[in-house]
């Protein structure tokens, strides 16, 4: 059988056994002594009643305390309490000498230390005002205008109550001595940042070294006509070698005549910006509209937008014989404007081209990222909006994983070819 009893000091219940009946055992939770009535139903009180407003004597506190608040003030700091301001102190001492070697990140480090002294000085004294209402609203007020002295009160009469709070304002107290250091060492009030010597980092100068003032000979000075070389008196290793000639910009260069039946071979021959379009001509593969052409709403062309930029366009209308109002294919609707007829050229079919104007691009396809075959209608049309297709080139190949089409060389669409594919979800690689 076993016996209640209840400790005198946290009124924390417990059962003993029946062979503890009249002894004085000691309190598992807070450590005091409280003694073991003689049976379970026994009147006998566990000790002598005390006076009822002597406070100063009384081990049960105040009646009015709740449960919460007696529990509170009797359960000392452990591991708990120290584990979040342990944690934030150690990253913060981990990255002190961070901050002072790296200037940049001396200025992150201060910002976060003073945020976060702040946030941990709020969490400290909302908690010291809670501690203090607790005992009452004279102690609530004290606290709230008055903290230093109730810390001070606090501290001589019961200092386990404000351990924590206090231990947190201290906590923040010291990240802000920690933000002002480093703002003083990194940052110092002159306004330069402290480096480490940058001696260490740079060479040592070379200096020429010269003979003495005496031993030194005045150089001649020499008036050189536009035809003479000037002369040094100093030793130079260059001085005899023969002056470069450079030929007149007007000469041109000898010609290489091959024997007779031999043709150039222009296969290896490395396309240059010489060989291409100038900045003003018109993109290679088009040709100028004809005075007499009819011109209808839905026609594909290249038409001129921005300087000497052209793009793949549909007339939408004709408003006058020279005014001609195109939407570009590869742009918003507000992106059209009204031409003249000098600023539209109609673009070649495959055989009327110059087969070196014309490349074949083949590649590889690595992935299809769905479940449905390509859309090659789909991606025709995405061709189309750019400048240097030639309509009905494409081909795709499933079975062999290959793509090809063409496009006329140093166009946008030679430069931007696979951005196409890669929006049909294709995962493809050219084939040189």
């Amino acid at each position: 059988m076993s016996i209640s009893v209840e400790c005198g000091h946290c009124f924390s219940p417990f059962q003993v056994a029946e062979k503890y009946a009249g002894k004085t055992l000691r309190c598992k939770t807070c450590g005091e002594a409280m003694r073991v009535p003689l049976d379970s139903r026994s009147d006998l009180p566990d000790e002598e009643p005390l006076p009822l407003y002597d406070y100063g004597t009384s081990r049960r506190g105040r009646r009015g305390k709740s449960g919460a608040a007696r529990k509170t003030s009797s359960q000392p700091i452990g591991l708990a309490g120290w584990l979040p301001l342990m944690i934030i102190a150690g990253v913060f001492v981990l990255f002190f000498p961070v901050a002072l070697m790296v200037p940049k990140f001396g200025k992150s480090y201060i910002l976060l230390a003073a945020f976060t002294g702040l946030g941990i000085y709020f969490w400290g004294q909302i908690s010291l005002l809670i501690v203090a209402f607790k005992d009452g609203a004279p102690m609530g007020l004290l606290c709230l205008f008055l903290t230093p002295f109730y810390v001070i009160y606090m501290l001589i009469s019961d200092w386990r109550k404000i351990a924590r709070p206090l231990l947190r304002l201290v906590a923040a107290v010291a990240l802000f001595f920690v933000s002002l250091s480093v703002q003083f060492i990194v940052f110092p009030p002159g306004g330069q940042v402290a480096q480490r010597p940058r001696a260490q980092q740079r060479q040592a100068p070379r200096f020429q070294q010269q003979p003495p003032r005496e031993e030194r000979q005045a150089p001649r000075i020499v008036h050189n006509t536009p035809r003479e070389r000037s002369e040094d008196r100093s030793p130079n290793p260059r001085k005899e070698r023969q002056p470069v000639v450079v030929p007149p910009a007007t000469a041109s260069k000898p010609r290489r005549d091959l024997p007779a039946g031999v043709q150039p071979d222009y296969s290896k021959t490395v396309r240059t910006k010489t060989r291409q379009q100038g900045n003003d001509s018109p993109p290679p593969g088009t040709i100028a509209l004809e005075p007499e052409a009819e011109l209808t709403p839905g026609m594909r062309v290249v038409a001129q937008r921005i300087g000497t930029r052209w793009e793949a366009a549909e007339i939408v209308g004709v408003e006058q014989i020279d005014q001609i109002h195109v939407h570009y294919l590869r742009l918003p609707e507000s992106f059209n404007r009204v031409v003249t007829r000098d600023q539209v050229r109609v673009q070649l079919t495959a055989d009327q081209i110059d087969e070196d104007l014309v490349r074949e691009v083949v590649f590889e396809i690595l992935h299809v990222f769905q479940d449905a075959p390509p859309d090659e209608a789909a991606i025709e049309n995405e061709f189309l909006t750019q400048q240097g297709y030639l309509p009905g080139s494409l081909k795709i190949d499933l079975n062999a994983q290959r793509i090809t089409l063409k496009v006329i060389r140093d166009s946008r669409a030679d430069k931007h070819t696979v951005f196409p594919l890669v929006k049909a979800k294709l995962a493809v690689r050219e084939i040189k």
